[in-house]
């Protein structure tokens, strides 16, 4: 009889923490990256109620709408990932509603059913078996950030390396700066403070502004003759 009971409280037990997630793995099937809020297919199979003990039946789990997306984000600095559909990602379930905490900075109420699915939110994204990295990948160290195969940002302990194009809206101050091959494009101002700017291979082209050496404008100098001697000549054409 003692047996039979502590059977039975297990089953139960063990039915109910079947309903509690703490944690699972799910597929990005729409993510907007205004709102950070995903649309998300968790890959689960849920045991349906009528299952017999000796039959076990399962059914998937249906999508979860208006998921919140996790990023960096600390006293307005950010990084924000940009998923698409078919990612897989981790989801944490919170102990209980994330809507007042998250919406008006209210404490939540504590309620019967705690880490249920639609408490949800998204992690990160998990690396399935099949990713191929890029091919420098394990030659580099450091923080990388890149698409595809290709690593366009070096981060190390002594600074960083961008390859391919670089765009500046805005101004941008160096010690010096070396360009080879690649282009950058600069929507403002560069400004060296104290060094060279050696372009190796390739242009400076200044579409609608100037190149200046101090006071010295490339667009509008002049050059004095010899012929009559101290004569200016007009600018660059």
């Amino acid at each position: 009889m003692t047996s039979e009971f502590s059977k039975a409280i297990q089953d139960l037990i063990n039915h109910e923490i079947q309903k509690i997630e703490i944690s699972f793995v799910a597929e990005i099937v729409t993510f907007n990256k205004v709102t950070m809020r995903a649309e998300i297919k968790p890959l689960l199979r849920a045991r349906t109620e009528e299952d017999g003990k000796d039959n076990p039946k399962f059914i998937d789990v249906t999508n979860i709408d208006d998921v919140p997306v996790e990023f960096l984000f600390a006293g307005g600095f950010f990084i924000r990932p940009d998923y698409k559909s078919g990612d897989i990602v981790r989801c944490v379930c919170a102990g209980s509603s994330l809507d007042q905490p998250i919406n008006n900075s209210q404490r939540s109420d504590m309620l019967e059913n705690r880490f249920q699915l639609n408490y949800c939110t998204v992690t990160g994204a998990v690396v399935p078996e099949v990713f191929t990295p890029p091919a420098s990948w394990a030659a580099k160290d450091g923080l990388l950030i890149g698409k595809g195969d290709a690593v366009f940002m070096q981060v190390t302990d002594t600074g960083f390396e961008i390859e391919g194009d670089f765009a500046v809206s805005g101004s941008l101050e160096v010690d010096s700066l070396n360009v080879v091959d690649d282009l950058i494009i600069f929507d403002g101002d560069l400004n060296i403070i104290q060094g060279d700017l050696n372009v190796l291979v390739g242009d400076i082209t200044a579409v609608l502004g100037d190149v200046k050496a101090g006071a010295i404008s490339l667009k509008t100098h002049t050059h004095l003759t010899f012929s009559p001697v101290g004569t200016p000549t007009g600018p660059p054409t």
